[in-house]
């Protein structure tokens, strides 16, 4: 029975038995093969596990099957912030707060939470990429000034 495997795999996951979860949903899923609550909780005890790779495919066919899932957005949008994507987790965090039917106060507010601390990693990125490109023209600048320096001191034997 579909609903009682995703009960059991809920009830696994939720008191950390992520395995024996994975398998009721793998089992679930070989039933009903785009069940969107056993690839929803199969992401997240790949998420959970470090399996980012498969935790970002199984969000990603949730919201192929349907892109107004707010918690698969927003575990995407998760998973690709660990995998420091960031550009693409804004885009998933703000699909879920702009296009999203789900109405869940404590939600949006996670989601509004994520999307501000993408924007901080974001800006934060780029200043440090600007601080990389300053130093970057000063070292080049400092090797250019020692080469002349050198073929001035080059000249100065010569003669």
């Amino acid at each position: 029975n579909v609903a009682a495997r995703m009960n059991l795999a809920e009830l696994y996951i939720e008191h950390g038995y992520l395995q024996a979860g994975a398998v009721q949903c793998e089992r679930v899923l070989q039933i009903v093969p785009n069940h969107p609550d056993a690839l929803l909780h199969l992401a997240i005890v790949k998420a959970n596990r470090g399996e980012l790779a498969e935790a970002e495919a199984l969000n990603r066919k949730i919201v192929a099957i349907n892109k107004y899932n707010f918690i698969a957005r927003y575990n995407l949008a998760v998973v690709l912030l660990k995998q420091g994507r960031l550009e693409e987790a804004r885009e998933n965090v703000e699909f879920a707060l702009l296009k999203s039917t789900n109405k869940d106060g404590a939600k949006l507010g996670a989601a509004s939470t994520l999307k501000n601390q993408i924007d901080q990693l974001i800006v934060q990125r780029k200043e440090e990429e600007r601080r990389q490109k300053a130093l970057a023209s000063q070292n080049k600048e400092k090797d250019t000034q020692d080469k002349s320096e050198e073929e001035s001191k080059d000249l100065v034997y010569e003669e």
